[in-house]
């Protein structure tokens, strides 16, 4: 055998084994690690006129439809009008924040497949 062929073969090919080994376990990780995934959807309900002005009831659903915990939610409720109330719904014990000042809604864990909703009265000129 020759030279080249000795040294290919007792040091090249062992190195290249065991650098496969080391890489392996990372790129597991990488390709099966769970995805985060917040979604919300905004459903608005339609204008009721009154001697006031004009009245709507808009719906925001949050919903973590990943595979990760998500912690720290935000959410920022920005309107035209005049928001006069808020009401938060869940079933799991999440206990949301509201602040006023802007209007936000804050949870602290999301885990995968809770949620929460907003019904939002608003009026407007």
């Amino acid at each position: 055998m020759s030279e080249w062929k000795k040294i290919i073969l007792y040091a090249i090919v062992p190195a290249i084994i065991a650098g496969a080994f080391a890489v392996a376990p990372k790129l597991y990780d990488e390709f099966t690690e769970p995805q985060a995934v917040l979604e919300y959807d905004i459903s608005k309900g339609p204008m009721l006129n009154t001697d006031s002005g004009y009245k709507s009831i808009y719906s925001i659903r949050v919903v973590n439809n990943g595979k990760k915990p998500l912690s720290a939610i935000n959410a920022l409720i920005k309107s035209n009008g005049i928001i006069e109330a808020i009401n938060t719904y869940e079933d799991t014990g999440l206990s949301p924040a509201i602040k006023n000042t802007p209007t936000s809604v804050t949870v602290e864990t999301l885990h995968p497949s809770e949620s929460f909703y907003h019904i939002i009265n608003a009026s407007h000129s």
